[in-house]
C-alpha cells in the first residue's frame, strides 16, 4: 500500500510538471500568433484595395426629388452589393437657397468635398456654378459631370454635361416646316449661343429664317410665367406666330409648360417649338385638350422599359404617391450621372483591379502619400509641409469617362471628344389643333443622328367636345353596348323576370348608372354586341365587336365593358380615363396537395444524404473521441484493485465514447466528461455540431408539419415559354392576342410562335371556354387573362383555379365613344369625379368580394391548419414503441443469461434462478430459502 501511495503522488507530480510546460509553451504560440495577426492586419488596413469609392454631389436646398434618387441609388447598390466591384459612397453637399449665387461658398464647398477624397464632382453647372465648377475642376484636375444644360465654349479635359444639345434637331424641324420667320424666347445669353447653333446647321442645308428675339423674364414660378405669356401673346399678336423656346434651366421648362397649358386660349393657332431638354410625353399630353400647337425633343421617355421600372421601383420602395410625376428630366440625369461615373471605375478595374492599391489607407483616400486632396495645403494641420497636389488619377477617370456607352435613364449616353452628350435618336412630338375639325393630333416621329426625321410616324387623333356644353334636351335613348364578362356585366340570375337594362347586373352596370346621374340623368339601353366580341380590325382594317357598332355610327354610342384602351383603338374612337387598371396573367389549375404524409414524416426536414452524413459523423466523432481519450495521459487515471494493487483505469472506453455521443445529439447529459484538452476540444466541436442541426431540424419541422405545400408547375411565365408539357392559349381576336403579336420582347414572340402553331388550335372564342377548358384538362392548360377576370373566377366556387406569376404588362379599362361624341368630356369629369371619392373602389369590393365572394381559402398563414394530424407524426410513436421492445427483449436475453450462469454455478435448476431474480427485481433483496442454501450463499 505504501509502494502504491508513492507511485501515486509521483505520477501526479509528472502529470503537474508536464501541464506546466504545456501550458508555457501555449502561452509562448498564441503571443506569437497574436503579434502575426495584428502585422497581418495593420498590412491589410494601411495599405489595400478601394472598397468603397467615394463621389461628391452638389445640388441646392429644397430640391428633394434629387435627395430622394441618391438615397434609392445608394439603397439598390448596396441591396446588389454581392454584384458590384466596389461600395459607392455618395457624399452630398447641399447650398442654401440664401448662397445659390455665392461663388465663394460654392468654391468651399467643392474644396470640402475634394479633402473627403472624392473621385469626381456632380453638380449642375447652370449660369451661376459652371464657370467656379470649371475652374475648380481643371485646377485640381478632377471630374466634372454636370447635368445641366451644356455651357458654351470650350470644355476642359476633365469635364463632361449629361445633357445634348438639339441644335441640329431643331433646324431640321424649322426647314421640314419650311418655316421662314421665328420668335425665338429665351431666358439669358446662353441661349443666344444656342441660337447661333441653329442658324449655323440651317445654313449647312442652305435655309435661311427672320428672326426676332424676346427675352423671358427673371422668374421661376408658374403662376409668374403664365402672366408673361398671357401678355406675351397679346402684344405680339401671337395668332399664326412660330415661337421657337430655349431656357437653359431643365426644372425651369417644366413650369413653362405647365403655363402654356393654362394660357392656350390667349393665342391659337401659334406653334411653339421648345429646343430645350427636358419635355417628357406627360407634359406633352397637357395639350391634347387645348388649342395650341407644340413640337417638342424628347430624350427621356416615359415609355422606356428602364424609366418605368425604375419608376415603379422607386416609388414601391419610397413609398411614392405619384409614381412618375416625381420622374422629371432632371432627375434622369442625376442618375444617369452617377451611372456614369460608376461605369468609368468599373471599367478601370476590370482593366487593371490593383489601380487604386495602395491608395487608401483605412478606406480614407490618400493622395500622393497624403490623406484627401487639398485646394490649400495650408488648410492640412496635420501635415504643415504637404506640397500642393492635384488629382493622381484625373486624367486617367475623366478619358474613362468620355468613353462610357451606356443605356440610361435619359436615353442612350454617349459622348463626342470635346466632352458633349451625343444624340444618337431623339423623338419627336408634336401636338397639333385643327379648328375646322376640332381635332387635335398627337404624333410621334423619331430623329436618328446622319439620318435626319424619320418617315415613319404614328398619329393618334382626338375630337373634343366643349366641356360647357350641356347634353340636347330631347328623350333620346343612348345605345350602350356591351359584352358578358363576369363580374363586369352579367345576367341576373332571375333575369327572365326583368326587362331592359334590369336584365344585368355587374360592375359596369352600376358604373353606368352612376356616370348617368352625373350627366343629367341621360336615357340609355344596354344591348350585348352581336357577336360577342371587343373589337379587333381584320386585313382590311374593319373592326368587329364593340369598336365595329361605335365605327358605324347607328348601332351603339358608347362601349361600356372590360374594354382595354390600347393604341390601335385609340386611332379610331375616343376613350375615357380608366376606371380601372389591369394587366395579362396566368390562370392554370389548382394543383392538389403535394404533401405526402408518412411514417416517417418527421425525417422530411431533413434528406437522406443529411442523415447518412449525420450516422457518419456520430461514428467518426465516437472514435475520434475514443483515440485521443486513449492517448492522452490525462484521461487515464490510478485506481485501486483488490485493496492491494494499483491499475490504470480509461472511463472512455467504446461503448462509452457511443453513448456520450449520442447524448450530447438528444441534448441528454450523461456522468462522465472528457479531461483532456484534446477530449473537449472534439466534444465542444460536436456539440456545436448537434446544436446548428438540431435547430435546423426543429425550424424545418414545424413547416414540414403544419404547412400544406401545393407546387404549381409553373411560377411564371419564363417557366410557361421553356416548356411544352402544358399548352397555353389566349382569347382570339382580343388585345392579348395584339399584345403577343406585336410584342418585341423574345419570350413573348417565342410565346405567339408556339400558340398558333398548335393542332388542334389552343385560342378560345370567350373567357368562359378558356376557364372551362383550365378546369377540364387536368392541369394541362394554362389559359392568359386580364388579371381582373383571373382573380374574380379564384375566389370562387369551385376554387379550383388559380393565377400564377404577375402581370405581363398594365393596360386600363375605359369607355369608349365614337369621335366628336358630346359625352366624351362629361364621361371623363364622372370618372374623375367618382375616383375622387372612392365609389370606384367601392363598386369593386362589392363585386368581387362582397357579392359571393370570399368562398376560397387563400394560402394566407392565418387560415392553415396548425395542428400535427395521427399520420404525420406516427413515425415517432412507432419508434418509441420499437425502441420499448428492443430494451424489453435485451433485458430478457441478459435475465435469462444471468439466471443460467448463477444457476451453473450454484449447481442448481434454471427455473429455481429464474425465481431467485424476478424476487429479487420485485422486493430489492433476494427471498428467504434454505439455511443450507444460505451458507452457499454466504460463502
Amino acid at each position: 500500500l505504501v509502494d502504491c501511495k508513492w507511485i501515486i503522488i509521483g505520477k501526479q507530480l509528472m502529470q503537474r510538471r508536464c501541464f506546466d510546460q504545456m501550458m508555457l509553451k501555449s502561452k509562448v504560440i498564441e503571443h506569437f500568433c497574436q503579434k502575426v495577426f495584428i502585422i497581418l492586419l495593420l498590412s491589410s488596413e494601411i495599405y489595400s484595395y478601394p472598397r468603397t469609392i467615394p463621389i461628391g454631389i452638389i445640388y441646392r436646398e429644397g430640391e428633394t426629388a434629387i435627395t430622394e434618387v441618391i438615397n434609392y441609388i445608394q439603397a439598390k447598390r448596396q441591396h446588389e452589393e454581392e454584384k458590384n466591384m466596389f461600395k459607392l459612397d455618395i457624399r452630398k453637399a447641399i447650398i442654401p437657397k440664401s448662397e445659390v449665387e455665392n461663388t465663394w461658398i460654392l468654391t468651399k464647398t467643392v474644396c470640402d468635398l475634394l479633402k473627403q477624397g472624392v473621385f469626381a464632382i456632380l453638380a449642375k453647372g447652370d449660369i451661376y456654378w459652371h464657370s467656379t465648377l470649371a475652374a475648380v475642376s481643371k485646377e485640381m484636375q478632377v471630374p466634372l459631370i454636370n447635368w445641366m444644360s451644356p455651357p458654351r465654349g470650350v470644355f476642359s479635359q476633365f469635364e463632361v454635361s449629361m445633357v445634348p444639345s438639339f441644335a441640329e434637331v431643331v433646324a431640321e424641324i424649322i426647314n421640314k416646316k419650311h418655316w421662314k420667320r421665328i420668335t425665338f424666347v429665351y431666358d439669358n445669353a446662353e441661349s443666344l449661343t444656342a441660337l447661333h447653333e441653329i442658324n449655323m446647321q440651317l445654313s449647312n442645308i442652305a435655309s435661311e429664317i427672320d428672326v426676332d428675339l424676346h427675352r423671358l423674364p427673371d422668374v421661376k414660378k408658374k403662376f409668374e410665367f403664365e402672366t408673361f405669356f398671357n401678355a406675351f401673346h397679346k402684344t405680339y399678336d401671337a395668332d399664326g406666330r412660330v415661337i421657337v423656346l430655349h431656357v437653359s434651366s431643365v426644372g425651369k421648362i417644366e413650369n413653362i409648360m405647365k403655363a402654356l397649358q393654362s394660357t392656350h386660349s390667349s393665342a391659337r393657332n401659334c406653334h411653339y417649338l421648345i429646343a430645350s431638354a427636358g419635355v417628357n410625353e406627360v407634359l406633352m399630353e397637357g395639350f391634347k385638350d387645348g388649342t395650341l400647337n407644340i413640337t417638342a425633343m424628347q430624350l427621356v421617355s416615359n415609355q422606356n422599359w428602364l424609366y418605368t421600372n425604375y419608376a415603379v421601383d422607386l416609388s414601391r420602395r419610397l413609398k411614392l404617391k405619384n409614381k412618375l410625376n416625381l420622374f422629371t428630366s432632371e432627375v434622369a440625369f442625376v442618375h444617369d450621372s452617377v451611372m456614369v461615373i460608376t461605369n468609368a471605375i468599373e471599367q478601370l478595374l476590370k482593366e487593371n483591379y490593383s489601380m487604386f492599391y495602395g491608395s487608401f489607407r483605412r478606406d480614407q483616400f490618400w493622395n500622393s502619400g497624403y490623406p484627401g486632396i487639398y485646394c490649400l495645403p495650408s488648410e492640412d494641420l496635420e501635415n504643415p509641409d504637404r506640397p500642393f497636389k492635384t488629382f493622381d488619377f484625373g486624367r486617367i477617370i475623366a478619358k474613362r469617362i468620355r468613353q462610357t456607352l451606356i443605356e440610361g435613364l435619359s436615353g442612350a449616353v454617349e459622348f463626342d471628344q470635346d466632352g458633349r452628350r451625343s444624340i444618337v435618336a431623339a423623338n419627336v412630338i408634336e401636338v397639333q389643333y385643327s379648328g375646322k375639325t376640332l381635332v387635335t393630333s398627337f404624333t410621334k416621329s423619331m430623329w436618328k443622328q446622319n439620318v435626319g426625321l424619320l418617315t415613319d410616324q404614328s398619329t393618334v387623333n382626338f375630337k373634343r367636345a366643349n366641356p360647357k356644353e350641356v347634353l340636347p334636351k330631347t328623350n333620346v335613348t343612348r345605345i350602350v353596348t356591351t359584352t358578358l364578362n363576369a363580374p363586369f356585366v352579367m345576367y341576373r340570375k332571375d333575369a327572365d323576370h326583368y326587362e331592359g337594362n334590369e336584365k344585368f347586373e355587374g360592375y359596369c352596370v352600376d358604373l353606368l348608372k352612376l356616370i348617368s346621374e352625373k350627366i343629367d340623368n341621360f336615357p340609355y339601353r344596354i344591348q350585348l354586341a352581336k357577336d360577342g366580341r371587343t373589337g379587333s380590325p381584320d386585313a382590311n382594317g374593319n373592326w368587329d365587336g364593340m369598336i365595329g357598332e361605335l365605327l358605324r355610327g347607328v348601332e351603339a354610342d358608347l362601349a361600356v365593358s372590360s374594354l382595354v384602351s390600347n393604341r390601335a383603338r385609340e386611332r379610331v374612337v375616343d376613350f375615357s380615363k380608366p376606371f380601372m387598371t389591369t394587366g395579362i396573367s396566368i390562370m392554370i389549375k389548382k394543383p392538389d396537395n403535394q404533401y405526402q404524409s408518412g411514417l416517417f414524416s418527421f425525417m422530411q426536414p431533413l434528406s437522406i444524404e443529411v442523415w447518412m452524413y449525420i450516422v457518419f459523423a456520430y461514428i467518426g466523432i465516437s472514435v475520434v473521441l475514443f483515440m485521443v481519450s486513449r492517448f492522452s495521459p490525462s484521461e487515464w487515471k490510478l485506481q485501486e484493485a483488490n485493496g492491494r494493487t494499483c491499475a490504470l483505469s480509461n472511463d472512455f472506453s467504446v461503448y462509452n465514447c457511443l453513448w456520450f455521443t449520442l447524448a450530447a445529439f438528444m441534448q441528454q447529459g450523461i456522468d462522465i466528461l472528457p479531461r483532456s484538452l484534446p477530449g473537449r476540444i472534439a466534444s465542444s466541436a460536436w456539440w456545436f455540431f448537434t446544436l446548428i442541426i438540431v435547430s435546423s431540424y426543429t425550424a424545418n419541422l414545424a413547416a414540414f408539419l403544419t404547412l400544406e405545400k401545393m407546387h404549381a408547375p409553373i411560377e411564371s411565365v419564363e417557366d410557361m415559354a421553356k416548356q411544352t408539357k402544358i399548352k397555353y392559349g389566349i382569347q382570339a381576336g382580343g388585345t392579348t392576342a395584339q399584345f403577343f403579336k406585336e410584342s418585341t420582347v423574345q419570350t413573348y414572340q417565342r410565346m405567339w410562335q408556339f400558340m398558333i402553331s398548335q393542332s388542334p388550335s389552343i385560342f378560345v372564342n370567350s373567357y368562359d371556354e378558356g376557364i372551362q377548358r383550365v378546369r377540364e384538362s387536368k392541369g394541362r392548360y394554362a389559359f392568359l387573362l386580364e388579371a381582373t377576370t383571373n382573380d374574380y373566377t379564384n375566389n370562387r366556387k369551385p376554387c379550383d383555379t388559380m393565377k400564377v406569376g404577375g402581370n405581363l404588362n398594365t393596360v386600363g379599362y375605359g369607355v369608349a365613344t365614337p369621335f366628336g361624341s358630346d359625352l366624351k368630356s362629361r364621361i371623363n369629369l364622372a370618372i374623375l369625379e367618382l375616383q375622387e371619392k372612392g365609389d370606384l373602389k367601392m363598386l369593386e369590393n362589392k363585386w368581387w368580394y362582397e357579392k359571393s365572394g370570399g368562398k376560397c381559402k387563400t394560402s394566407t398563414s392565418g387560415n392553415l391548419k396548425t395542428s400535427l394530424t395521427h399520420n404525420k407524426v406516427a413515425g415517432i410513436f412507432y419508434i418509441l414503441m420499437v425502441g420499448m421492445l428492443v430494451a424489453m427483449f435485451i433485458t430478457f436475453v441478459e435475465f435469462l443469461h444471468r439466471a443460467r450462469v448463477h444457476a451453473r454455478k450454484q449447481r442448481i435448476d434454471l427455473w429455481s434462478s429464474m425465481v431467485h431474480f424476478v424476487t429479487i427485481a420485485i422486493r430489492g433483496k433476494p427471498p428467504a430459502v434454505r439455511s443450507e442454501y444460505n451458507v452457499q450463499l454466504k460463502k
